[in-house]
């Protein structure tokens, strides 16, 4: 990812003018530019068009990417507005980019400004004159000369001097130094869990799904008396049933020679479904007392 971004400094800064632009104006400079995160939102251009120089300072929202894309963007409207239109005045020249933003992002703000356009004259030394006037002469020569210093120190040229000397071998010998300081850890594999279904349907269902292939011994139990009413053995992903369908205070336990699951039926609470198989009016009313009298015992909910 490191890569990935000082590659995309390169193309950015690709955008922004080079030393042979600042040259053809004839006059002192110098940049410092240091973005807090190799790329960012901050940028530079400069233009000349009929005898006016253009020099503009942006600062778009965002720092990394986010800003740095943006920061292209606006250098892309400038060179189109100021090379390819005709704008007698400088604001003309900034709601055009305002414009510009608005329709990029088809999103109207207030507050949608590039500040730090400025127009000059084509000679400057009167401005250098200015500046002199009210600037300490010894201060103005030695922060000129720092700020020159520290702009070549951390130039483009000087930074990717220094990313060849870091990084002087192979993509593919990088990979593989990378493979060999990687640690590996071993990793355990997790042992899978069985999962059972369990309904009393037409008599007490198990079932037995994923997990280790084992066999289970399955038991059927009658709570009241403590009677093993149904007993098998099956292999996992198979089921079992006991015959009786009437109502018993099941409990049913699974063993698989290490573990053992143990299921207790409780029915409070619990939606009920009670099966009448006489299709007489008369004997499905018959039964509903004793419905009602199970539901006390047993406390379940819903029916």
């Amino acid at each position: 990812m490191l890569d990935g971004l000082y590659y995309a400094s390169f193309v950015q800064q690709g955008f922004m003018p080079q030393e042979r632009h600042f040259k053809k104006n004839n006059n002192d400079y110098f940049v410092y530019y240091d973005p807090l995160q190799i790329i960012g939102g901050d940028f530079f251009w400069l233009g000349k068009k009929d005898g006016w120089s253009y020099y503009a300072v942006g600062d778009c929202t965002g720092h990394g990417v986010g800003g740095a894309m943006l920061s292209t963007l606006a250098i892309g409207f400038l060179n189109y507005l100021v090379y390819s239109k005709d704008y007698s005045e400088l604001g003309d020249i900034l709601s055009e980019i305002d414009k510009k933003w608005i329709e990029t992002f088809k999103r109207h703000e207030d507050d949608n400004e590039l500040n730090g356009l400025i127009k000059v004259e084509r000679d400057i030394e009167q401005i250098k004159k200015a500046i002199k006037k009210v600037s300490n002469p010894i201060k103005y020569l030695r922060y000129s000369k720092q700020a020159k210093n520290t702009a070549l120190e951390l130039s483009w040229k000087n930074r990717t001097l220094e990313l060849l000397k870091k990084y002087n071998y192979s993509m593919k010998d990088q990979l593989i130094q990378g493979y060999k300081n990687t640690k590996i850890l071993a990793i355990q594999s997790k042992e899978p869990v069985p999962e059972f279904t369990i309904n009393f349907i037409n008599g007490p269902f198990f079932e037995t799904r994923g997990g280790k292939e084992l066999e289970y011994e399955v038991s059927f139990i009658d709570k009241k008396n403590n009677e093993i009413v149904h007993q098998q053995k099956i292999l996992s992903n198979h089921w079992v049933r006991a015959d009786k369908k009437h109502f018993v205070d099941w409990k049913i336990i699974a063993k698989d020679g290490i573990h053992e699951y143990e299921y207790n039926l409780d029915l409070t609470n619990q939606r009920v479904y009670i099966a009448l198989d006489s299709k007489s009016l008369g004997d499905t009313l018959a039964w509903f007392p004793y419905i009602e009298e199970f539901q006390k015992i047993s406390a379940f909910g819903e029916l």
